[in-house]
């Protein structure tokens, strides 16, 4: 079993290629670079979190991820149902994962008719580097104190808790000024804080446990045809909104 993380696909195309491996796991890989990667190895491959490059999917790899739509549309509805009037939904960027939630965020408005008239949504997109996120967090902060109860639900929790942090050093009073939600669940980013974030949990065992299980069949029987999965996720309530 070989693990292998880069921030350089090429790097790890050559190192599949260099290894005689029987399968690959590829993580958050684009359509794009799955189907290359397919082509290319002829070997047993599936997906955990792969996105879309484009509008439709162009791989044919099959993909255990989660009903992220869902997952953006549960947390956008219980903020409108706790009398927020304006809803940031911050992301990395607006592809992928990121960009599916919010899908599913734009759909609660629509969806919840009077409760979700007033309602304002809109999308931010923080960077990839924490320069660029600093700078919109302090662009946040210049709004305050919002003209309506607001609330910044991030689709990652690491996202979460770093503004959380930069905030609190601010005087930023989390529910109080705004409110603070995620997206994971992940007790890694949230176990150390004195915050209790509301936030969608996911079942990241799940996923690596069914890519897992999924490649081993396909490894010991080349007949068998991997599926993909949409794993469900679920609203967890604290105390930050």
């Amino acid at each position: 079993m070989l693990f292998y993380s880069s921030d350089n696909v090429d790097n790890i195309f050559k190192t599949i290629m260099g290894w005689n491996v029987d399968g690959v796991i590829a993580i958050s890989f684009s359509d794009v670079n799955c189907e290359k990667l397919n082509q290319t190895t002829k070997k047993p491959i599936i997906a955990i979190d792969c996105f879309y490059s484009g509008k439709q999917n162009q791989s044919s790899v099959p993909n255990i991820g989660l009903d992220d739509r869902m997952g953006g549309y549960l947390m956008t509805h219980h903020l409108m149902k706790a009398g927020y009037e304006s809803v940031y939904v911050c992301c990395y960027r607006n592809y992928g994962v990121d960009a599916w939630r919010w899908q599913g965020a734009q759909q609660a408005p629509e969806e919840a008719g009077e409760m979700g008239s007033g309602c304002k949504l809109k999308m931010i997109e923080l960077g990839t580097t924490a320069e660029e996120r600093e700078r919109t967090y302090r662009e946040i902060m210049r709004q305050m104190p919002f003209r309506g109860k607001t609330a910044l639900f991030f689709t990652a929790d690491i996202l979460a808790m770093e503004a959380y942090y930069f905030l609190l050093r601010g005087g930023v009073k989390i529910p109080e000024d705004v409110g603070i939600a995620g997206f994971d669940d992940n007790a890694e980013a949230i176990g150390f804080s004195f915050l209790r974030l509301t936030t969608v949990r996911q079942d990241f065992s799940a996923k690596g446990r069914l890519a897992v299980e999924e490649l081993v069949k396909a490894i010991e029987d080349p007949t068998y045809q991997m599926r993909s999965h949409s794993l469900p996720v679920s609203l967890v309530l604290r105390d930050s909104v």
